[in-house]
């Protein structure tokens, strides 16, 4: 019998003359020359961070709460009495136009057998709207009494805005 020869092994030839080392020379090349290419035509942007600064403006609300403070008061106290509802009149002058005087002095009368007494007035939000116009929120607390019935007197909250 014949012995036979060992075989040898094929090593691997990784040489410059393959065509896969062709091919990975050839993007390696590309990729750099790409990323030249746009290292120089790329356009420079620097992110700018703007820090906006608040100011807190502090407005002086008093002579507005005084204001209305004063005519709720006014508006809303009333009698039946001839002589306090021209009175009443006459202060709510100071507040609203005459044509809105006149307006409500038709709605109460010397007839009208109810009478109405301010126990609180709660200013709650004051909101400028535009150039010297405001919006206020606020609470009238009242008391009205019944002249027939003495003894049914109810305190009544309504929630009013005035601009």
């Amino acid at each position: 019998m014949k012995e036979k020869k060992p075989r040898k092994l094929k090593q691997p030839r990784v040489g410059i003359r393959r065509k896969t080392t062709w091919f990975c020379w050839l993007i390696l090349i590309a990729s750099v020359s790409f990323g030249v290419y746009k290292d120089f035509t790329a356009i420079n942007k620097h992110t700018v961070h703007e820090r906006e600064v608040v100011k807190v403006k502090l407005t002086d609300t008093n002579a507005i709460e005084a204001f209305v403070t004063d005519f709720a008061k006014v508006y809303y106290t009333w009698e039946p009495n001839h002589e306090k509802l021209e009175t009443r009149q006459k202060n709510l002058s100071k507040f609203m136009l005459n044509g809105l005087v006149t307006l409500n002095a038709d709605a109460l009368r010397s007839d009208i057998p109810t009478s109405s007494i301010v126990s609180d007035i709660r200013i709650w939000k004051v909101e400028a709207k535009k150039n010297q116009v405001n919006k206020v929120l606020f609470t009238v607390n009242q008391q009205i009494k019944n002249s027939q019935k003495e003894d049914a007197a109810k305190a009544i909250e309504c929630l009013n805005n005035y601009v």
